[in-house]
């Protein structure tokens, strides 16, 4: 409970252990005075238009305490004090390992997406529907498509028809959580109508509360070089095999 300029008039026997002083040392003190300077004039908006308007609002600031800076999300409501001022009752609530984890979730976010958009290979993320929630922009060169235009579309409908079966079933397994990891090779039409071979590798990504099967994580690369080179190798094979079957003079299959 505060003055409508900051002054504490009570606090409770947590807000004392908070700043590791006595509830009596703390009357008198401007809550302000626990709250780093570069965040008092967006407190101090907040508090005044709860004043103003006598609606409980919330803000979450920092607050000094002796373990260092915490975050504290508080609900502010003005009220009058009976004699033509206004009061202020604040409540808060620790929430610094909340924002903790959120801090580092949107860091790890970062790291990925930074990761992803250097990277040559396709990077995909997939729903347990597998469609896509995330396409690295590297599908713009192998693929000739905007991330845009294949966030939200179910994987897969642009494979060879003789790839299809075998993509959904390794996917699949991976839902069902019969495997971990698949790696595949298969084709996907490019927008401008060619054929691409890729090779891509489907890895299961774990709910850490449940350990059920979230989602699912596809790097894709061009492998097409690779295949036309396979493929030469292999014609070259199969005439000198024909060759070293025949006799180069007569033309005569060789006893």
């Amino acid at each position: 409970l505060a003055t409508g300029a900051g002054d504490l008039l009570y606090v409770n026997a947590a807000y004392a252990r908070l700043h590791g002083l006595t509830r009596e040392r703390l009357i008198g003190r401007s809550l302000y005075d626990f709250v780093p300077a570069d965040q008092r004039p967006a407190l101090k908006r907040r508090i005044e238009q709860s004043l103003a308007e006598r609606q409980p609002l919330q803000s979450k600031n920092q607050v000094d305490t002796p373990e260092g800076r915490r975050w504290v999300l508080w609900t502010n409501l003005g009220f009058d004090d009976g004699r033509g001022g206004v009061m202020l009752h604040s409540v808060g609530r620790d929430i610094h390992a909340q924002v903790e984890t959120e801090t580092r979730l949107r860091e790890s976010e970062a790291r990925f997406r930074l990761i992803a958009e250097a990277s040559p290979d396709v990077i995909m993320t997939l729903d347990r529907n597998l469609r896509r929630t995330y396409v690295s922009p590297a599908c713009r060169e192998l693929f000739g498509e905007e991330p845009e235009a294949l966030i939200g579309h179910e994987t897969g409908r642009k494979s060879h028809p003789e790839d299809f079966a075998r993509l959904r079933g390794a996917m699949r397994s991976l839902l069902d959580g019969r495997a971990e990891r698949h790696v595949c090779v298969s084709r996907r039409r490019h927008k401008a109508g060619h054929w691409v071979w890729l090779e891509t590798c489907y890895r299961a990504v774990r709910d850490p509360a449940t350990g059920a099967v979230s989602s699912l994580v596809a790097i894709s690369r061009d492998i097409t070089e690779r295949k036309t080179a396979e493929a030469k190798l292999t014609e070259a094979c199969e005439r000198l095999e024909a060759l070293a079957g025949q006799d180069g003079l007569t033309g005569l299959a060789n006893r």
